[in-house]
């Protein structure tokens, strides 16, 4: 795409004029009752212009006069970042426990109530362990009951670790801990208070 640079285009985008009417539709005129064809007015190809140059730049992409695709390769690209985004939040998400707002869990969700989340069933639950994304949030799987009442709030291995048990947070309030914070300040990311 390119901005207009005929013989009589100028330099700098010129101020808009004050709207005629608030109507919003070309008409293609009637010349049985002498009724106009709408005009194409330099405002509105300016407005038109500029919209579709923003978001092929803010596609990072620099206009070029020979390539007729662009507009189509900027949308396609701000549709993957948002994609990228979208999907990177949704990540975060996997193997935390959170707030529902309903009995009914939705779909790709388990209950934090000790049953076996098999690896095989969630493959990027399992990536997500096997690459250290739940650092900290796992017991062994010869963790004690003691150890397990102690750290509610954290998944236990399987001794074949061929999946995790989820949190056993039956009854449990669940509460926010970050890293150097003073109250209970001896508590680790987990533990039951």
């Amino acid at each position: 795409m390119f901005k207009i640079d005929g013989p009589d285009a100028v330099a700098v985008k010129p101020e808009k004029t004050a709207p005629a009417s608030d109507a919003g539709y070309f008409y293609g005129g009637n010349p049985a009752t002498g009724q106009m064809a709408t005009m194409v007015t330099a405002d509105w190809l300016n407005t038109v212009q500029e919209e579709l140059t923003a978001v092929i730049r803010g596609a990072g992409i620099a206009l070029d006069r020979n390539d007729d695709t662009q507009l189509a390769a900027a949308i396609r690209a701000l549709l993957a970042r948002g994609t990228l985004q979208i999907d990177t939040f949704r990540q975060s998400f996997i193997g935390a426990p959170r707030w529902w707002r309903s009995y009914n869990l939705p779909p790709n969700h388990v209950w934090a109530d000790g049953s076996l989340a098999l690896f095989e069933d969630w493959p990027e639950f399992a990536e997500m362990f096997f690459s250290g994304g739940l650092s900290g949030m796992v017991l062994s799987a010869d963790a004690t009951s003691d150890n397990m009442i102690s750290a509610a709030a954290k998944w236990v291995g399987h001794p074949e670790n061929i999946g995790l048990y989820t949190p056993r947070l039956g009854g449990w309030f669940m509460r926010n801990w970050t890293p150097g914070q003073t109250k209970d300040a001896n508590r680790n990311s987990g533990s039951a208070q």
